[in-house]
């Protein structure tokens, strides 16, 4: 057999030891004349930078490229070299095929390992994510494969960390999914802050993580699922806390019912107060008034301040006027001054003034979270 007369030269995608990926970078970029984010993504891909030339020119390309620290392997081909083939780094815009299924070399095509249709990355079987640009390799060479076509490059970033991959995915199963896990995530905080008395603002952090995991394990991710990620989890951790302070109102009520007989005690003592009120026409008669009735901390009618006065008057003469003039009954009372105070408080008032720096870290933290796994 004779031997064969022409070789292409391709690039593995793989960098050798003792190099510098960025030194590797710049110096791929001057040699093809391209951008460094060009050249960061060509050479962490599998790709023909020359096809079909003298193996004296393909060994001189394997040597100048193999000395910047690139990976090089020469495939053989049976059919004879072109003439005048001469040395140039630069390869034709025909050989930078950056957007078609890149040429592998004879020991790929002889091995079980397989090649990521989207940047040509060769990698062993079995693998979830390309290790290049981490797509799911299953789902592209399924689509692949049903339509016959290759899908566009998605370069590495030059720190060899794969780029995340910008297709969009949200599905109505990834929806309910993601409620689902907020749901019960609020409905877990709830439990645990009544059993224990105490709210932990890890569990905000898990609700999130929960509600982004849900998400992407049922298929979806990308923007949109890392918004509507984020969306639930905010919603869950603030209908936890909801929940949380929800019953406080009842609570409340609970216990002023359970105190009906002090309350009652409180009232009669304003009425006994406005009767005595009603009679006093001076300084000195209003200074008893007030040591009789405990609205100084004196014991002696002399020894009432003029403070106390002016605080009397301003706050505690109008509504004993009130008691005087309109004399309520017990039911009207008590619904003007506890009824309608409890009233004009809100659980969501409650909710926001429980709001300390903790919660908000975690509520960051769960919120992230969410977005993050959701996005993918």
């Amino acid at each position: 057999m004779s031997e064969p007369t022409s070789y292409s030269v391709i690039i593995s995608g793989r960098l050798q030891d003792g190099f510098e990926p960025a030194q590797i970078q710049a110096a791929f970029a001057s040699l093809l004349k391209v951008s460094q984010e060009k050249a960061g993504a060509l050479m962490k891909r599998q790709w023909v930078i020359k096809k079909k030339i003298d193996r004296k020119i393909a060994d001189a390309y394997k040597k100048k490229l193999e000395s910047i620290g690139l990976v090089i392997t020469l495939k053989e081909h049976a059919a004879p070299a072109p003439a005048g083939e001469e040395l140039a780094l630069v390869p034709t815009d025909d050989e930078i095929r950056t957007e078609s299924t890149p040429e592998a070399p004879t020991s790929a095509l002889k091995s079980n390992n397989i090649t990521c249709p989207k940047c040509g990355q060769e990698q062993p079987p079995g693998r979830e994510q390309c290790e290049g640009c981490g797509v799911y390799l299953q789902k592209v060479l399924n689509r692949a494969t049903d339509t016959g076509s290759t899908v566009q490059e998605q370069p590495a970033d030059v720190t060899g960390e794969p780029a995340f991959s910008k297709e969009e995915s949200l599905t109505g199963k990834s929806l309910a999914a993601g409620a689902a896990a907020a749901l019960v995530g609020a409905l877990v905080w709830n439990f645990i802050a009544n059993a224990f008395g105490y709210e932990l603002g890890l569990v905000a952090w898990a609700v999130g993580g929960a509600v982004g995991f849900a998400v992407a394990a049922t298929g979806s991710r990308g923007q949109n699922a890392g918004i509507a990620c984020a969306a639930l989890a905010l919603v869950a951790i603030f209908g936890g806390k909801y929940m949380i302070y929800s019953g406080l109102e009842d609570e409340i009520a609970d216990a002023i019912a359970s105190s009906m007989g002090e309350i009652r005690s409180i009232y009669d003592r304003e009425m006994t107060a406005a009767d005595a009120y009603a009679n006093v026409r001076d300084d000195n008669a209003l200074r008893q008034f007030m040591v009789d009735h405990e609205y100084s901390g004196s014991y002696n009618a002399g020894d009432v301040t003029e403070e106390e006065i002016a605080d009397f008057r301003e706050n505690s003469a109008p509504r004993l006027d009130d008691f005087v003039y309109r004399k309520p009954s017990f039911d009207d009372w008590y619904h003007n001054t506890f009824e309608v105070d409890l009233g004009n408080i809100s659980t969501t008032d409650i909710v926001m003034a429980a709001l300390g720096p903790v919660d908000i870290l975690f509520l960051f933290l769960g919120v992230g979270t969410a977005f993050r796994l959701g996005r993918g």
